[in-house]
């Protein structure tokens, strides 16, 4: 997990810096104060895993993942966040990651 988050961040921090979306890297920097050798901060500290056993389960993750760039003051709606999947559930866009929304396909 630590791998996963340290890479992600920095990927999407570089892209946030290379299309100078100034907003998203103060917030980023803003996560980041207080926090030593730490320049920006994009995942939260903890990690949770749980188990997926049904469909009412997998849609509560995936609605939670969704809301988290809201709740970090990132986007006002989901489906404005581009590293986001919520824009392909909701058939506005594809993201830059191709995203099965059916979770039955193979």
């Amino acid at each position: 997990m630590r791998d996963f988050k340290k890479y992600t961040s920095t990927k999407i921090r570089q892209e946030l810096e290379k299309n100078r979306r100034v907003t998203y890297l103060s917030v980023l920097r803003r996560n980041a104060m207080g926090r030593k050798a730490q320049v920006f901060k994009l995942w939260m500290d903890r990690f949770d895993d749980v188990v997926i056993e049904d469909d009412e389960t997998q849609a509560t993750i995936v609605d939670y993942v969704h809301c988290n760039p809201v709740k970090a003051g990132l986007v006002e709606k989901a489906e404005e966040w581009i590293y986001s999947s919520a824009a392909d559930y909701l058939m506005i866009r594809k993201g830059p990651l191709g995203v099965c929304t059916n979770w039955y396909c193979a």
